[in-house]
């Protein structure tokens, strides 16, 4: 009858506009989590220092991550510079261990797309410092929800950092310093 074709396609109708609701709602929050803080930890070189290892805390992701905490396995080398006695690279036994700032005392915040970093040292010296143990990072932060009525997430991530890594980069082997010394010679 045609009451009953009349009610079921209400019906259907109904039930698509139901199902379109929980779609919107479910991408809604999906963009949302897409736009949350992500902070990353890695170790890069200083496109200013090409010889010097830095470790990097970088905020990804499209919101300002709070109350920033890290934890490390091992004590973080300062400015570890290598020594080149006779023109070959060889490693630094006074080495000096960061004691204050903002991996020891943690971030209030970090900006979206921010990244700050500290010089770690070079490669010979952070090789004989970690002796084959990778630098291990537990990280912790909060991130302030957009939406006034939901709670603030907290995250915590884990980052695993190997030296050895960088074994086949030309900061492992002295071929700069020796570049520098053979132009000299000239």
């Amino acid at each position: 009858t045609p009451v009953t074709l009349c009610i079921v396609c209400i019906s259907a109708a109904l039930i698509i506009a139901v199902l379109a609701l929980i779609i919107s709602f479910f991408t809604f929050l999906v963009n949302l989590q897409a736009k949350a803080a992500d902070i990353v930890v890695y170790i890069d070189t200083d496109p200013d220092v090409p010889d010097m290892l830095c470790l990097y805390v970088s905020n990804t992701g499209q919101s300002t991550a709070r109350h920033i905490k890290f934890t490390f396995n091992k004590p973080l080398p300062v400015r570890a510079h290598d020594i080149f006695p006779d023109n070959k690279r060889t490693t630094n036994p006074d080495i000096k261990f960061l004691d204050k700032g903002f991996l020891i005392e943690g971030l209030t915040h970090l900006a979206p797309l921010k990244t700050r970093k500290i010089y770690l040292g070079g490669y010979a010296t952070l090789c004989q410092y970690f002796q084959l143990e990778n630098l291990k990072c537990h990280i912790s932060y909060t991130t302030k929800s957009p939406i006034k009525l939901w709670f603030d997430s907290h995250t915590t991530d884990y980052f695993e950092l190997s030296i050895e890594d960088w074994a086949r980069d030309h900061i492992s082997d002295n071929s700069h310093l020796k570049k520098i010394n053979d132009t000299l010679k000239n």
